[in-house]
Formats: structure tokens, C-alpha cells, sequence
């Protein structure tokens, strides 16, 4: 066969202006069934003379069609210049633009649709196509937030499949956990998933330094179940995770379904509790823009006295329950401080809002970091960039302080680290930001819990006369709060205690048990002699 009347190379994420499908008279109708008559010819013809003359007879029924879509008024003029441009004969060039109707004569879709996208994130595009970017995203649906090109290769993908069709992309596993990725997920989860591959620990692309993952899906509902592999390499498979359609429906975090059953069980668990996106009382926002960073760079002092003046901090100067202001430099901007501050009215002038939110009390939340590390402050600090700060507009101190001590719990970490671990980086540092922290649950009955409050106070009290100061009981005793607070199992807990770092409490189910009784009816945790 003639397969040159079977291959196109085009721009698939450009389309013409108007569908063509809806120009359907009866004259169009007879010149396209002429056009399907001539390529199948073409395809089938067995002479370079037969193959001539139907390939200049589809050229002038393409110059007749598109002359009547032109009349028909479903053809502007610059489209008719668009498609009157590209000649499907021509191997040595690529069409600007793609529309499968005029292009294949098809209307319903591909029954096959595989895709191997171009590498390009947002910022490489807002730098060197920035055009290109801002006409994609008001094509595509899904080109939401800070997304990158493989989220609109996707959308069109899925598109322009049949309804019974499958298609199959390889795609960043950015698509996993990634915050800009949720607009095209919940466009997949409207049809089928079939599998995702996870090749993040294999070196796919010798040129392309990402982390990529396969799917596989379909329009059309074909199971009722979904594998998640891992791959060891390019062939052989790690572990491969079966899951029913009822459990993926009830946690939207992919990431999860890569891990053993048990884990996933034990997520959907701590899903059922509010998100802080969801209680209202909670504000979760960034700190300092970029652009805002800046500004604030030439206005740092590095003294010890500030009166009216704010202290700053930024992730490396964040641990669990403290600031290591004054005790670690600081590292800002090519900068190193040990007693960074900045002076009221010099904020004032960068952000009124800034300044608000500095003065206000909140948490403070290291962003890049091996776990979750929280600080509580009472209007003395400025939060570097990076960092994420979460206020609280009804409840006051107490209720911040109880969420103080949930972050910073082994639970808290376990469950968002498993939830984003796609986003993950070298060492198993996550970068936190407003989305994962957004995706922290907080039980009801913790908010005014006087149990957690007062032992957060105490770590926190603790670590003001020295930041070096052991409190790893009360740290303990809090984790077993948070344990009860979201009513895990003692098995669910050996899941956690297990996997984060500290090591894992050495205590047996009979004894968890009791422990669990004597709270629910005293109120009362466990003394230190007993851990």
C-alpha cells in the first residue's frame, strides 16, 4: 500500500477554527465521499501513473471543498489559507495545524492515540514562547496554574480519541502529584485509567534528565480496576498494585496507589478527616513572592537589637517547634545573616499585607525539608520565601497551637510525604508548599484538644530557653495523641513508626490497648517510664 496518504506530521495542538464536522451539506457531504473515494484509490494503487492522476484529482476535490466551506460560511478565510497550504503529499514538510476530519476524514476520533510529548516546563515556555503559551492556554481546559506542555499534549490526546478508543502517553510523573495537574486528572478520571507505570527510578531518556511515567486509558469505562507498576527498568516490574475503582475514588492522590495496601488504607483513614483547605478558620498562603524577596533583599540589617523591627527566617532556619534565628546563619539570597531583621516601616513600603501577616500570629512552615517542620510565632517574624504560614481568622492561639503540634506530628509527615512522594527530590526532601500543606487533614475534636495544647506549649517553651533542648517525650507523647485523635489501629501506627525516621516505639499491641482505654476514659497518656 501507499502509506504516504496515511501519515501526517502537523502541530496536533493547533486546530482549525470551526468544526467541520457541522458543515455537513449535501454538497460538501458528496465531495467528501468523492475524497474518501479517491485516497482509498491512492492507497491501493499498483502503477506510479494511477498513483498520479488520484493524487491530482484529491487535490482539486480538496480545492472544491474547501471553496464550498467557504460558502457555507463554516470556512474563514484564513483557515481556507490554512489548510490550502499543506499538501498531504509532501514528506519533507510539517502542517502548522491538524484537524483529523480534513486531514484523515475522520469525525469520530482514532481507535489508537500515542503520545511521547515534548519536555518543555512553564518557565522554559513563558522564556522562550511565551506567546505560544498564553494562545495554549486559551485553547485547552486543563492548562491550568503554573502547568507545563505536557499537560495540554494530554488533554488534546484524550480529545482526540474515539469513545471505545485507548490511548497511551509517556509524560513527566509530574502528572501524579503536581499541583497544575489536577484539571487533567479529574479530565481522566471521567473515563477509564487502564495502568500507570511509575519509571522514576529508571533512566528512560539519555538526553532528558526527568522522571517520566506511562497511562494508558480510554474514554469508554473498560474495568473496573486500575494497576499501578513500578518498574525496576526499562523491562522488568517492580511490584504492580491492583486497585478497585471504589478506593480510588475516595483519595485523589496517585502517588498513594504505588504503595502497599495496607499504606493505602491507612491514607483513605486520615482523608476522612477536614482538610485545612476546608476548615475555614484556617488560612493557608505563601510568604514573600519572588519579586517581593527582592525588594527585600537591600533592607536587611543584620543586628541583634530590633526594636521596631521584625525578625526574619526562612527554611533553613525553621525546626520543629523553633526558630534558630540568631543561633544558624541564614542564607538569603547570596546573603549569609545571623541576626537578620527588618525594620517595620521599611516592610511597609515593600507590602502592607506582608507586614500584616507578619505581625499577625501564625504558623510558620519550612519548605524545603525531609519532614514537616512547624514553628509557632506571635507577630515577631517576617517568613522568608518559600516558606508557607498559616493564620487563623476566628479561633485565636489555642487553635493554631493544637495544628502546631498535628504538623509536626510522624503521622502528618508520613501521610503527605506518601500523598506527593512523586514530587519528592534526591535524599526525600519534599518541597512543601501551599497545595500539600492545603492537603493536611485536622481531626474536629483536635482543634481545642487541652491535652495537645498544653503539651505543644510545653516543647515550645522548652525550646525558647534552648533550641537544643531534648524534648523528645513530649514530641513522643503528642505522636501517640495524634495516633488516638484519628483512631488508628495499633497496626496502622507500626506503619508509621516503622517508615519515619526517630525509630519506632517499642511497645506491644496489649499495651497499646491500654493505653487507648485508660485515654478514652481518663483522658490520660502514657508517663515517660512507660514509653
Amino acid at each position: 500500500p501507499n502509506l504516504e496518504a496515511r501519515f501526517v506530521a502537523a502541530n496536533t495542538l493547533i486546530g482549525l477554527g470551526k468544526d467541520l464536522s457541522l458543515a455537513n451539506t449535501h454538497n460538501v457531504q458528496c465531495i467528501k465521499d468523492k475524497l474518501a473515494e479517491a485516497n482509498h484509490r491512492i492507497f491501493n494503487a499498483k502503477t506510479m501513473r494511477t498513483k498520479r492522476k488520484w493524487r491530482e484529482k484529491v487535490k482539486e476535490l480538496r480545492k472544491d471543498l474547501s471553496d464550498e466551506l467557504i460558502k457555507t460560511g463554516m470556512l474563514s478565510n484564513d483557515d481556507a489559507t490554512l489548510i490550502a497550504s499543506w499538501d498531504m503529499f509532501d514528506q519533507n514538510t510539517s502542517s502548522n495545524f491538524f484537524d483529523s476530519e480534513w486531514m484523515f476524514g475522520l469525525s469520530n476520533g482514532f481507535d489508537v492515540v500515542i503520545g511521547n510529548p515534548p519536555y518543555i516546563d512553564s518557565e522554559t515556555m513563558t522564556a522562550t514562547m511565551p506567546k505560544m503559551r498564553e494562545k495554549y492556554a486559551k485553547l485547552f481546559k486543563c492548562a491550568k496554574g503554573n502547568w507545563d506542555m505536557f499537560i495540554v499534549f494530554l488533554e488534546k490526546g484524550i480529545d482526540l480519541c474515539a469513545i471505545s478508543g485507548t490511548y497511551s502517553f509517556i509524560v513527566p510523573n509530574k502528572l501524579i502529584g503536581a499541583d497544575y495537574s489536577e484539571t487533567i486528572k479529574e479530565k481522566i478520571t471521567t473515563g477509564c485509567i487502564i495502568e500507570i507505570r511509575d519509571y522514576s527510578r529508571v533512566k528512560v531518556f539519555a538526553e532528558v534528565n526527568v522522571y517520566p511515567c506511562t497511562i494508558v486509558g480510554s474514554k469508554k469505562e473498560q474495568s473496573e480496576k486500575i494497576a499501578f507498576t513500578t518498574m525496576q527498568d526499562k523491562i522488568n516490574i517492580h511490584s504492580i498494585k491492583v486497585i478497585n475503582k471504589l478506593t480510588f475514588s475516595r483519595c485523589p492522590y496517585w502517588d498513594v496507589y504505588f504503595r502497599d495496601e495496607k499504606i493505602v488504607a491507612l491514607i483513605v483513614k486520615y482523608l476522612t478527616h477536614p482538610s485545612l483547605k476546608d476548615v475555614k478558620n484556617y488560612i493557608v498562603n505563601t510568604s514573600a513572592t519572588v519579586a517581593e524577596a527582592y525588594k527585600i533583599k537591600p533592607v536587611i540589617r543584620d543586628l541583634c537589637q530590633f526594636h521596631d523591627s521584625l525578625k526574619i527566617i526562612n527554611t533553613g532556619t525553621i525546626d520543629p517547634y523553633c526558630s534558630l534565628w540568631g543561633i544558624k546563619p541564614m542564607q538569603y539570597i547570596k546573603g549569609r545573616y545571623q541576626h537578620p531583621i527588618i525594620s517595620e516601616i521599611d516592610l511597609r513600603q515593600i507590602s502592607i499585607n506582608r507586614l500584616t501577616q507578619a505581625k499577625s500570629n501564625k504558623i510558620i512552615i519550612a519548605g524545603m525539608s525531609g519532614r514537616i517542620e512547624a514553628l509557632y510565632d506571635e507577630g515577631a517574624t517576617l517568613a522568608g520565601k518559600s516558606t508557607i504560614i498559616i493564620t487563623n481568622s476566628k479561633d485565636g492561639k489555642n487553635s493554631l497551637i493544637s495544628l502546631l503540634g498535628i504538623l509536626n506530628s510522624k503521622l502528618t509527615s508520613f501521610c503527605l510525604f506518601t500523598m506527593f512522594h512523586s514530587l519528592k527530590m534526591a535524599g526525600g526532601f519534599l518541597n512543601v508548599n501551599k497545595s500539600i500543606i492545603s492537603s493536611a487533614t485536622m481531626p474536629i475534636n483536635a482543634i481545642n484538644s487541652e491535652i495537645l495544647i498544653k503539651l505543644v506549649k510545653s516543647i515550645t517553651s522548652e525550646k525558647q530557653k534552648a533550641s537544643e533542648k531534648d524534648t523528645t517525650f513530649l514530641e513522643q507523647q503528642i505522636d501517640i495523641l495524634v495516633y488516638l485523635l484519628y483512631g488508628l489501629t495499633y497496626e496502622e501506627i507500626m506503619i508509621v513508626e516503622n517508615t519515619e525516621d526517630g525509630g519506632p516505639l517499642s511497645i506491644t499491641k496489649a499495651t497499646y490497648t491500654t493505653w487507648l482505654e485508660r485515654y478514652k476514659d481518663k483522658g490520660v497518656l502514657p508517663s515517660e517510664e512507660e514509653m
